[in-house]
């Protein structure tokens, strides 16, 4: 198991974004991230736990100021990079495996706490 960062920002609005013929298709796809899709334009970079096979399990992102404003899977949240076949590439620096889990379970308990 590793822990690493992703740089992935700043992210831009898609043209398609505000095309209606989009807006209405998208409109009965599940989103992936149904909690979090408004604050995914703040992330610069994520953390990603990644299993020894190469997958990712977990993945908290972070905005501009270094605040956590993502993470997944969180309840209906499945996430960007649990998703996919295996981990971003480049990866950046290592993450400490301690650190990780922090902000996961204060990120996590925030959300939980925003929502009672």
């Amino acid at each position: 198991m590793q822990h690493r960062s992703f740089t992935s920002g700043p992210w831009r609005e898609s043209p398609n974004d505000k095309h209606i013929l989009f807006r209405i298709l998208t409109f009965w796809i599940p989103k992936a991230n149904p909690d979090f899709e408004a604050k995914l334009s703040e992330v610069e970079y994520f953390w990603l736990e990644i299993d020894d096979g190469g997958q990712v399990s977990r993945e908290i992102g972070f905005s501009k100021s270094g605040e956590p404003v993502t993470a997944a899977p969180v309840g209906k949240n499945l996430g960007i990079f649990t998703d996919l076949e295996g981990a971003p590439k480049p990866l950046g620096t290592p993450v400490s495996a301690a650190d990780f889990d922090l902000y996961f379970s204060k990120f996590v308990s925030s959300t939980a706490s925003r929502k009672s």
